[in-house]
């Protein structure tokens, strides 16, 4: 008989993680990204066209999140004396110029309510995390180490309960319906990894990863059942948006992969130097054809294989294609270093991989968050509890030199971290073998086909 999740979570790492998160929330955020969804959540309760009036551009997912911390919000506000403040207000009270960056600085109230699904989501994915490792992987000794290196993680907190991005919903998700397509439960795994897209566009990714690496230990029936999931649930949430406002709702959840500006956390950063801020939309699709291209390549070449290694291969898969999307993309934001960082995890936990890979990338992310703002504070929420604690709102850093830096270091590391895993996975010479011998499967179907098709005339 398997034993619950839960009692595979080490109490003190859970008490501390939830601890520390729950402290964090209502005091910490990021002035810009939390107005937008605070905004989100005003528009969908006076019937706005939230995709029409805000800066929202997400699929519409999170956008229910935000409607049920609305509801909850408002008649909570009032009585608990809870309300953003203005731009001039903030400044008024801090005595300097913030720089805030938004008009409005979100309240207490509201962050601790936003940010209560992401830090049920860092626990989910903690708990999977160990229920992989003891009941998939064969380790439970090493179950709890699982939990306590992704839940105590300071970049996982960062992310989370300080600047309030909800890239781990996603990442918990693509996990789940990784663990179900190999369950070969085809039409759950669907409905997780559509529930994963509704929130980012990056689980469409390691879906065809997983499709294409996975080929030989799954059959056709799981994979087919997967699909018809996907495309449900990705219906169920995009139908009533095309039908009512398609320009609005096209525009505002294609607006990160057309021509946005460059940079961040990549070796993109050089194009702002060189002045280039905005990518034209061919460019902008070719990006995104070459990311979708490399993908399919590695994990076509993995599925290949003959087998063996199975346990691990959907750890490989899912690791190659985030990487993939770091080293390539043009706009590597902080908060998407949240999809990989389980992973990294399971590798540290299971001594796969360099060992140091774990703490320095996230470490490196980290200190990237640190010096990353170039308002006054993320911790200018305590003056919404009370003007009073004005002098306890530390100045963080801001050096646009050394942000710089470590976006390309951390490029650098990614960059290593995808041609280590290519050399462990493949020897020399053998992913050229493999290139070939799928080339001439490919064209020797394709005769058959023909023979087939000239056959019937």
């Amino acid at each position: 008989m398997e034993t619950p999740a839960f009692r595979k979570v080490p109490w003190m790492s859970l008490l501390i993680g939830l601890g520390v998160r729950i402290a964090l929330a209502p005091i910490s955020a990021h002035p810009w990204d939390t107005n937008v969804f605070f905004d989100t959540a005003a528009a969908i309760l006076h019937g706005q066209s939230f995709y029409a009036t805000t800066s929202y551009s997400y699929p519409p997912v999170w956008a229910g999140f935000l409607a049920i911390v609305g509801v909850l919000y408002q008649p909570l506000s009032v009585p608990l004396g809870a309300h953003p403040l203005a731009w001039a207000e903030v400044d008024l009270i801090m005595g300097v110029p913030t720089g805030l960056g938004s008009p409005l600085l979100v309240d207490w109230l509201f962050l601790l309510l936003m940010k209560a699904p992401l830090i049920a989501g860092d626990l989910l994915t903690g708990i999977l995390l160990a229920r992989i490792v003891a009941q998939r992987l064969g380790q439970p000794e090493k179950s709890g180490l699982a939990f306590s290196a992704f839940f105590l993680n300071p970049f996982v907190i960062w992310i989370s309960s300080v600047w309030g991005m909800f890239d781990i919903l996603p990442t918990y998700f693509v996990i789940l319906g990784t663990l179900l397509f190999m369950d070969k439960k085809g039409v759950a795994a669907g409905i997780a990894f559509g529930i994963g897209i509704g929130l980012k566009y990056f689980p469409a990714l390691l879906v065809i990863a997983l499709l294409l690496g996975l080929r030989k230990s799954q059959d056709r029936r799981t994979a087919r059942n997967l699909v018809l999931g996907l495309i449900g649930v990705i219906a169920l949430f995009s139908l009533p948006f095309l039908l009512a406002e398609p320009g609005e709702y096209l525009r505002g959840t294609l607006s990160p992969t057309a021509g946005q500006t460059t940079g961040q956390l990549s070796i993109w950063v050089v194009a702002h130097y060189l002045g280039i801020l905005n990518l034209p939309l061919w460019a902008s699709a070719l990006n995104v054809g070459a990311i979708l291209g490399g993908i399919v390549f590695v994990s076509w070449c993995i599925g290949s294989r003959s087998k063996g290694g199975e346990s691990t291969r959907w750890i490989d898969l899912s690791l190659l294609s985030i990487l993939l999307i770091y080293v390539l993309f043009r706009l590597m934001n902080d908060q998407y270093a949240v999809w990989i960082i389980p992973f990294l995890t399971l590798d540290w936990v299971l001594r796969r991989g360099p060992r140091w890979s774990l703490a320095l990338f996230s470490a490196l992310l980290l200190v990237s968050g640190l010096v990353n703002v170039g308002h006054y504070s993320f911790f200018l929420p305590l003056i919404t509890i009370s003007p009073g604690l004005a002098p306890f709102v530390p100045q963080m850093l801001f050096n646009e030199l050394a942000r710089a830096i470590l976006g390309m270091v951390v490029w650098v590391v990614a960059v290593y971290l995808l041609f280590r895993r290519l050399r462990d996975l493949f020897s020399k010479g053998e992913m050229l073998r493999l290139i070939t011998g799928s080339i001439r499967s490919i064209l020797a179907s394709g005769r058959r086909w023909v023979s087939s098709r000239t056959g019937a005339r």
